[in-house]
């Protein structure tokens, strides 16, 4: 009897060592090529022959433009960079997360829109409030793509709606909250932004 459990157990025991050693496997080639190593997959490179600013040279704009606004310099930020006006370069969409207080609130956070140049990054405007996820539009304003952003949380009897942020020429418009609905999100809102 003592025999026959102890060959049960051992016999338990391979099968579970067989079965964690599987999962071990599936689990770990079921991660691999899911990294993008930071740069999302949905900002391609530049075409060849483009030449652009470096993700240093964004970080070097962000750092300045803090400066020159007096902004907490030890702010934390997220950013997607995309080409919105059709010249090759990535542009940049820098999404501001902490100090709370000063970049967020109970609506959303602050987002600064940067254009890309040969070798550097100017500021377009600063955008408050914004809430993920954000939809970059194949429909473009002024040459720049539209994006589309998702308004909530305003007490009643305000409703939650989505509104398309559209180049006037110069910039952005700053304060999403004002604007008209966007009806509804189509094919022409491919590309999602900071989910």
């Amino acid at each position: 009897m003592v025999f026959a459990l102890s060959v049960l157990y051992n016999h338990s025991m391979r099968i579970s060592i067989l079965t964690f050693s599987f999962l071990s496997v599936f689990m770990t080639l079921g991660c691999t090529g899911s990294s993008n190593s930071g740069t999302p997959h949905l900002t391609p490179m530049p075409a060849e022959g483009h030449s652009e600013p470096s993700d240093e040279a964004l970080q070097e704009a962000i750092t300045h433009y803090l400066q020159k606004n007096t902004d907490p310099i030890a702010s934390r930020y997220e950013y997607t960079r995309i080409d919105l006006n059709g010249d090759g370069k990535r542009d940049a969409l820098v999404r501001m997360k902490t100090p709370y207080g000063h970049w967020c609130g109970e609506y959303g956070c602050s987002m600064i829109i940067f254009a890309a140049h040969k070798d550097a990054f100017t500021p377009v405007n600063k955008v408050h409030p914004v809430r993920p996820p954000l939809y970059i539009s194949t429909i473009t304003s002024h040459n720049w793509h539209d994006l589309i952003i998702h308004v909530s949380g305003r007490p009643a009897p305000e409703k939650a709606k989505n509104v398309a942020l559209r180049f006037d020429g110069i910039q952005y418009p700053s304060t999403p909250e004002n604007l008209p609905a966007y009806t509804q999100l189509s094919k022409n809102e491919n590309i999602k932004v900071f989910p």
